[in-house]
């Protein structure tokens, strides 16, 4: 695995390691220890974010949250190794969708990547993630677009993730990508508009 030599991340020098390592550290730590303190961490850091995402492609609150524990056990159980080729949230977001899309085949029909609405009584786990009036609004226009639109802006916008890290996750190539996020956020303007954004 790569390492830097002017990393500061105390799993190095062999010390417990700290929330303030890197993922790459804690990830490294884990494997070679099976610490669990590590691996906690980690899924503080990622289990709440990989719930949202799973939950913009299978559109069902309980299985995203049950796929993203599958996710973190394909990583606790060493099934999939990270070899440095990306960042570790980069390859675990991948994980994530690997799994996403395995359950959806198992599905049929498949109806509820293109649902509009949640169910009644299932709230979808954003409620508990954006307090904040608009973007609530903001993440209900995205559950209105199609699912190649909404899964590339959640990463791109709400990630923060580079053309090339969205490549790895999906494995579409950065011409498809720059397309699908243009049209996802001309689709987007127009909901946002139609929900009362001028500024959108």
């Amino acid at each position: 695995m790569f390492t830097d030599e002017s990393r500061t991340d105390s799993t190095i020098n062999g010390a417990p390691p700290t929330k303030s390592d890197s993922d790459e550290a804690l990830y490294d730590h884990f494997r070679r220890t099976g610490d669990r303190e590590s691996f906690g961490v980690l899924f503080d850091r990622y289990a709440n974010r990989l719930t949202l995402f799973i939950y913009s492609i299978i559109r069902q609150k309980e299985d995203a949250e049950e796929l993203t524990l599958d996710a973190f056990a394909v990583v606790a159980a060493l099934k999939s190794v990270f070899r440095g080729e990306s960042s570790f949230g980069t390859w675990l977001f991948a994980i994530a969708k690997k799994q996403a899309y395995q359950a959806l085949r198992k599905r049929r029909p498949l109806p509820l990547m293109l649902r509009d609405s949640t169910p009644a009584g299932d709230d979808p786990p954003e409620t508990a993630l954006l307090k904040d009036e608009r973007n609530r609004q903001l993440y209900q226009a995205l559950e209105q677009l199609k699912p190649d639109y909404r899964q590339t802006l959640y990463l791109m916008y709400f990630e923060n993730m580079s053309v090339e890290e969205i490549q790895t996750i999906t494995g579409k190539s950065a011409r498809q990508i720059y397309k699908l996020a243009s049209r996802g956020r001309a689709s987007l303007r127009e909901k946002l508009e139609g929900m009362g954004f001028d500024d959108a």
